[in-house]
């Protein structure tokens, strides 16, 4: 598309304060979207899709043995001067908040900076590859996200600090732990715990992790250890369709069968066997210190017990009968609830 342009408003993008918390996830977003504008402005700039930039021709320097510069480089430093005025635009209130955004920002876009190499391209017959020509060019925006990724894993906790200057009150960040090596300017930094992201959450967009596919043999974040917060997990058979025996004929086309594989899908599990269990001794407790609850309770003992033996892996319970569920308050609804979505209910 020629002739482009971006238009950048003078507020910024805009965020909802609500949901956006001074977390260590709130830290690897900004870095990875202040360094996301960075990399398409670059990349635009560098097809010649705009009309106000285009190769970077202040960084080459001489060319090194076997090689000559050729290509269009790609002008980074501009990519970050836009991101900058984009993603910048609105943190110049004096709170901590602004200015761990700014540190973060700032980090996404230095990632860029510090990942540009040199592309090449060999010129000759057969591939001999006589002559080289060679550019700055970006890396794969994956490899940026992984790299950021690691600095989200390795995000320095802060501490707000507040002082009154001629303005008056400032908030800044310090590190948490002086014991630890302070963030540099390519760390990622935040001064709030994450919230569980483990159980459904509407106030943090928060799906949980309930019917999540994980790896069973893995030890990392997608293994169902981690992934399934200490659940558990269910496990499943699973027959799909392929490709398979696939022969290519001359010229020029692909032949397959279909194949039938099964697989096993290891998925989490809503809660685990200790949680629910837990649910049991709660509800045992609460109708005791509630006697309009108690009283319920007592009309329906066999199907509590049966409920409780369902979920701690005894024997299976059948569906709570309708008269059970009308006898209880709504308000108390809520403490059943789970221990019925374990039990299939």
């Amino acid at each position: 598309m020629k002739g482009r342009i971006w238009c950048i408003p003078r507020g910024g993008h805009h965020y909802n304060e609500a949901e956006d918390t001074p977390t260590r996830e709130s830290a690897f977003v900004h870095a990875i979207a202040s360094a996301g504008v960075a990399f398409a402005v670059t990349r635009s700039c560098a097809e010649g899709t705009s009309t106000i930039c285009g190769c970077d021709s202040h960084h080459k320097g001489p060319p090194g043995e076997g090689w000559k510069w050729g290509g269009c480089s790609e002008d980074a430093d501009f990519g970050v001067l836009v991101s900058r005025e984009f993603a910048d635009a609105r943190e110049n209130r004096p709170d901590a908040r602004s200015a761990m955004n700014k540190h973060n920002n700032e980090a996404g876009r230095t990632t860029i900076l510090d990942h540009m190499h040199l592309k090449c391209k060999c010129h000759g017959l057969s591939g001999s590859c006589e002559v080289k020509t060679c550019w700055w060019a970006q890396p794969d925006f994956r490899a940026i996200g992984d790299f950021l990724k690691d600095k989200y894993d390795s995000a320095s906790e802060m501490v707000v600090e507040k002082h009154r200057e001629s303005r008056g009150w400032v908030e800044t960040l310090r590190a948490k732990y002086a014991l630890f090596k302070p963030p540099t300017e390519r760390d990622l930094v935040y001064y709030e715990n994450s919230p569980n992201f483990c159980e459904p959450n509407p106030e943090t967009g928060s799906f949980g992790t309930r019917d999540r596919t994980c790896n069973v043999t893995s030890h990392g974040i997608d293994g169902c250890d981690l992934l399934c917060c200490g659940r558990g997990h269910n496990t499943r058979t699973e027959k799909r369709k392929e490709k398979c025996h696939c022969i290519f004929h001359w010229c020029c086309y692909v032949s397959c069968q279909e194949c039938i594989r099964i697989y096993d899908v290891h998925t989490c599990k809503a809660l685990g066997t200790g949680e629910v269990c837990g649910w049991a001794d709660s509800l045992k407790s609460y109708g005791k210190q509630d006697p309009e609850l108690g009283s319920a309770l007592s009309i329906r003992q066999q199907g509590i017990r049966t409920v409780a033996r369902c979920t701690c892996g005894k024997l299976p319970g059948p569906n709570p009968p309708a008269a059970w569920e009308a006898s209880l308050p709504l308000s108390h609804l809520k403490f059943l609830t789970p221990l019925w979505m374990v039990c299939g209910f």
